[in-house]
């Protein structure tokens, strides 16, 4: 195609430079080799145009037009050639550092896995070290406080008769020597027996602690002495119900002074023993 444009334009208008075309594409596509026998077929297509269309050449003319058109299109085979040369050892460099870098990525996540999986393993030993031990000494540190509640629970301290258990669940202070639940005297009223106590009327000391006392009445009646066998029944209307606010130390855990009576307990026969009792919720 270039060949008939250059023959059909005339011998007086060079298209030397339209043959670089294919040239370049031999090189490129296909090779130097290629390209130099594309550029030995441009050249002689290139005279051969020249001469159909009318130009007289002599026998010097003519080869050193040729040899200088076919150095000019073997420069640009060579230029093209370290050009192409040039950029296959970059794709490969790109290649390479590609591959080497995907390697390298490769084992840093590796790497970071196998970190994470030994930070995991130890954080779980560690845990279950931790639970283990902590969970001994807390059940050792439980089963002590048990241990000493129970032994303190059933103490005497202040020398009351009452454990400090029994006087907490009563409503009384544990550690005042002076609150416990008794009897402080009877009184005779015509018929009726006055039974004047210290009761129980809560405690708010320790919270949640006990916000009052429900305090029944009992008596037993005895013929030889031996009252405490019973059996005790409860004075028939008589209970009271102490607690914060009800009596003059309701809450605080020292009782409240107050009576009950026994309508006509003067009159019976055997003798009558009283005692308070305190019912718990």
């Amino acid at each position: 195609m270039i060949g008939v444009t250059d023959y059909l334009t005339g011998h007086e208008i060079g298209l030397s430079l339209f043959y670089l075309a294919p040239v370049a594409l031999a090189v490129w596509f296909v090779g130097p080799s290629f390209g130099v026998v594309i550029s030995v077929l441009s050249t002689a297509i290139s005279l051969i145009a020249d001469l159909a269309a009318g130009a007289h050449l002599s026998y010097v003319i003519l080869p050193w037009n040729a040899a200088s058109i076919l150095v000019f299109y073997l420069g640009a085979v060579w230029l093209l050639t370290k050009l192409r040369s040039l950029r296959q050892e970059l794709e490969e460099r790109v290649q390479q550092r590609t591959a080497a870098l995907a390697v390298e990525v490769a084992e840093r996540t590796r790497l970071s896995n196998e970190i994470c999986e030994v930070c995991e393993r130890e954080r779980r030993a560690i845990g279950r070290d931790l639970h283990d031990n902590l969970g001994q000494h807390l059940a050792a540190t439980a089963l002590a406080v048990q241990v000493l509640g129970e032994k303190l629970a059933s103490k005497d301290l202040d020398g009351t008769g009452m454990s400090n258990l029994q006087k907490y669940q009563a409503g009384f202070s544990p550690t005042n020597p002076a609150a416990y639940l008794h009897v402080i005297s009877l009184a005779r009223g015509g018929t009726d027996i006055n039974v004047t106590y210290l009761g129980a009327s809560g405690d708010t000391t320790y919270p949640p602690g006990v916000l009052s006392r429900t305090n029944v009445l009992e008596y037993s009646s005895s013929t030889n002495g031996n009252y405490t066998n019973g059996p005790w029944r409860q004075v028939p209307g008589q209970t009271n119900i102490l607690g914060a606010g009800l009596g003059s130390n309701g809450g605080t855990g020292l009782g409240t002074v107050t009576n009950m009576t026994d309508v006509g307990g003067a009159t019976n026969h055997p003798s009558r023993y009283y005692r308070v009792r305190v019912l718990l919720p």
